[in-house]
C-alpha cells in the first residue's frame, strides 16, 4: 500500500528535528509495510503547492493514502492583515484560502483511495502577549471550523494531541514529540482504515 505525504512543514520537519526525529522518518518506521512517499515541503501554502501535485501524478501508481497539510502557511503569510482586520474581512481572508485548500483536496481524490486533511494546530507561544496569542488562536480556530463544516471532507485535527512547548521547535514547528504524535495519528487512522 502506498502513502503520499502533501504540504508542508507539519509533515516536513526535518530542517528542524533532523532525519531520524522528522514526522516523515516516524511514519515510515510505525508502517513498514506500506510505501511512504514524502512529498511536502517546508514553507508551502495553497498557492504554491501545485509543483508538489505535478509531482504526484509523476508516479503512475495508484495511491492508498494522501495525509494532506495546507493553510497554516497561508494563515501564516496574511497574519498581520489577519491580526489587524475587523471580523467580516478575516472571514473573507479565511473562506478565500479554506477555498483553495477544498480544492486541491478534491483534486487529490482523483488519484487517491482517502485523502485526509491535517488541519492546524494552534501555536505554543511561550512568553508573548496573552493578548496577541488569544488573537492568532481564535484566527486558526476559525480556519478549522470552516474547513470542518465542508461535507465529504475527511480530517485530522492536531490541537488535542499537539499542545504543550515539548511538542513544538520556534513555536510552530513540530519537535522530536510532536514528530512521534503526529506519526501515530497517521499510524491509527491507516490501521483503522484497514481494519474497517
Amino acid at each position: 500500500m502506498k502513502i503520499a505525504l502533501i504540504g508542508d512543514s507539519i509533515l516536513d520537519n526535518e530542517e528542524y528535528t533532523g532525519k531520524e526525529d522528522c514526522v516523515f522518518t516516524k511514519v515510515r518506521q510505525k508502517l513498514p509495510d506500506f510505501e511512504v512517499v514524502n512529498f511536502a515541503e517546508d514553507g508551502i501554502t495553497s498557492l504554491d503547492i501545485n509543483e508538489q501535485l505535478e509531482r504526484v501524478k509523476t508516479k503512475v501508481c495508484k495511491w492508498d493514502y494522501a495525509f494532506l497539510s495546507v493553510g497554516g502557511n497561508d494563515l501564516l503569510e496574511n497574519q498581520e492583515c489577519l491580526l489587524t482586520a475587523d471580523i467580516n474581512e478575516i472571514h473573507r481572508m479565511i473562506e478565500s484560502i479554506c477555498t483553495r485548500v477544498i480544492g486541491i483536496y478534491s483534486m487529490l481524490h482523483a488519484d487517491f483511495n482517502k485523502v485526509i486533511l491535517i488541519t492546524p494546530y494552534l501555536p505554543v507561544f511561550d512568553g508573548i502577549d496573552e493578548a496577541y496569542v488569544s488573537r492568532v488562536h481564535q484566527i486558526v480556530k476559525l480556519f478549522n471550523e470552516r474547513l470542518k463544516c465542508t461535507p465529504h471532507i475527511i480530517y485530522l485535527e492536531l490541537h488535542p494531541i499537539l499542545n504543550s512547548k515539548e511538542d513544538f521547535i520556534n513555536h510552530i514547528e513540530p519537535s522530536k514529540v510532536g514528530s512521534e504524535k503526529i506519526a501515530n495519528l497517521i499510524e491509527k487512522v491507516v490501521r483503522n482504515s484497514i481494519g474497517s
